[in-house]
This record gives C-alpha cells, sequence and structure tokens, in this order.
C-alpha cells in the first residue's frame, strides 16, 4: 500500500514538473531561410565539361521543385534570391592502369568542381560569393573485353555527379541562416 502511494506521487510530481518546463518551450524554426523565391540563371560552363551544364540547369531546377521550401521564379527582379552557379573545372584522372600494358587504364576518377553564389535582392548584396563545391565519382572498365566505349561511360557517369552537386547546392542555400523568430 505504502508503495502504491510513493508511486502515485513520485509520478504526479514527474508529470506535473514536466507539464511546467513544456509552457516555457519554444520551437525556433532551423530550417527556415530569409528567402522564399529564388530565380536560377543559365549556368556558365568554363571547366568544359562534355554537354553538362543543360543537364545540371535542368537537375538543379528539379532539386528545387521537389524540397518544396523554396519557389523557383520566372524573373531575376522579382524574386528574392539570384542563384548563380559556373563549372569552374572538369577532369578526369587515371586511378590505376592495367597490369598488362602500363600505357592503358582501367579506372578513371571524374572530378567537377562549380562555383556558387547567391545574390540576395533585398539587401542588393551576395550572402555566397564563388563557393567551391566539388564532386567526384570513379569510373571501372576493362579496355580490352569491354565493348563500350570509356567515353560513352563517362556520360553515363555525369549524370550522377550533376545530381549529387544540385543536392549539394540545395543543403548550402538552405543551411543555417540567422532568422528572427516572430
Amino acid at each position: 500500500m505504502q508503495f502504491r502511494t510513493t508511486l502515485t506521487l513520485f509520478l504526479t510530481l514527474l508529470w506535473t514538473l514536466g507539464s511546467c518546463s513544456c509552457t516555457h518551450y519554444s520551437v525556433i524554426p532551423t530550417d527556415a531561410a530569409p528567402f522564399k523565391t529564388i530565380y536560377v540563371h543559365t549556368i556558365a560552363n568554363q571547366g568544359f565539361a562534355p554537354n553538362v551544364h543543360t543537364l545540371f540547369q535542368n537537375q538543379i531546377r528539379q532539386t528545387i521543385l521537389r524540397d518544396n521550401r523554396l519557389t523557383l521564379a520566372k524573373n531575376p527582379q522579382e524574386c528574392d534570391t539570384q542563384l548563380f552557379i559556373t563549372i569552374e573545372k572538369y577532369y578526369r584522372n587515371t586511378n590505376t592502369r592495367s597490369s598488362v600494358d602500363a600505357g592503358r587504364s582501367n579506372s578513371l576518377s571524374l572530378n567537377l568542381t562549380i562555383l556558387v553564389s547567391l545574390y540576395d535582392n533585398q539587401t542588393k548584396s551576395y550572402l555566397l560569393k564563388n563557393t567551391p563545391i566539388g564532386s567526384n565519382e570513379s569510373l571501372f572498365f576493362d579496355p580490352v573485353e569491354t565493348s563500350v566505349n570509356h567515353r560513352e561511360m563517362e556520360y553515363q557517369i555525369l549524370p550522377k555527379i550533376t545530381k549529387d552537386l544540385s543536392q549539394n547546392i540545395l543543403e548550402l542555400i538552405l543551411s543555417d541562416w540567422t532568422v528572427a523568430v516572430e
């Protein structure tokens, strides 16, 4: 009997303390950005990546639309922010060479580096200016037995690289911004 009374008092005290502490709790939106609309400018291909800028342009737009925290604007003057993307570098590095012929490679590392700038139309200043983001993928092949050209394989891997970069751009522009709580 004594145990039940003690347990009931303890649970009542715990519930009272818990409910009192929750009345002073407030949620601060950490995923809110100081902007709601964005205009994505045409991607500049300074790195001479093979036909990747058009695909990348569509992927960044689709990534923004799927996320739902931002709205794409049709006009750069009628939005909160403007996104500028420049493909700065694209290069292939040999990862491994054939054990039979040192002049043949078995794998390549495809690297794409971009610069991201985010311009705030309200303050007329850059929130991000030429921030570098990079992504790379490895391409493995047997040059003797593979009937597919490694260039064709490269074109198949580039969409994965640009998709990863699109997600990284979205995370960058929607990262923790200082937002005034109303």
